[in-house]
């Protein structure tokens, strides 16, 4: 009879490692080692993890995307001058290597769902192929162009600033208009009230 309650050496082999691993929380937890259950512990973990790992939101974007287009802009100007200029090629590398961590960086933040109305299609691809298009062509253009095109944006600025801002009519628009005065209105019923 004694040997029957103990476990023979074939059935331990026949077990599998979760059965022992069941068997050994069971225990653990009968001698009050362990007060929580393994799926407990399980479910406690993964709620934990998803309140850690909050998920990326078009909020949490900031001001991000606008100084990445920013610094994206400038090395795609910079490298499309030094493609036309003869300058070293380490500065189109450069350019380019920044052009490209921009970019990376740009399709990794989070999207906002499109509107109903139209939407530029493939964001940010198709905006930063047009920059990298337009570019090319600010850089293909002689230094002798650009004073004549610096020159004639600032008397468009000098325009809209001196004249323009101020009789927009948007702007007429705005301004509140005053209430018209009630001018007290005196009628004489009697000739001889003034006298």
């Amino acid at each position: 009879a004694p040997d029957a309650l103990e476990p023979s050496p074939l059935i331990d082999e026949i077990k599998s490692p979760l059965v022992r691993n069941a068997e050994a929380a069971a225990v653990a937890r009968s001698l009050g080692l362990v007060k929580q259950t393994s799926r407990q512990i399980r479910r406690s973990t993964r709620s934990s993890v998803r309140q850690s790992v909050r998920i990326a939101s078009v909020d949490d974007n900031g001001t991000k995307p606008i100084w990445l287009v920013l610094f994206f802009t400038i090395a795609a100007i910079v490298a499309s001058i030094s493609l036309t200029s003869d300058w070293h090629v380490g500065v189109l590398l450069v350019c380019l290597i920044i052009m490209v961590i921009c970019a990376v960086f740009l399709f990794a933040l989070p999207k906002s769902p499109p509107p109903a109305t139209f939407t530029c299609p493939m964001v940010p691809a198709v905006p930063l192929m047009g920059i990298i298009c337009n570019s090319y062509m600010m850089g293909s253009i002689a230094s002798s162009t650009w004073s004549v095109i610096t020159a004639w944006l600032l008397v468009g600025v000098l325009f809209y600033f001196g004249y323009g801002i101020h009789h927009s009519e948007l702007k007429v628009k705005r301004k509140p208009k005053a209430a018209p005065m009630e001018v007290p209105v005196l009628t004489i019923h009697d000739s001889t009230a003034l006298l």
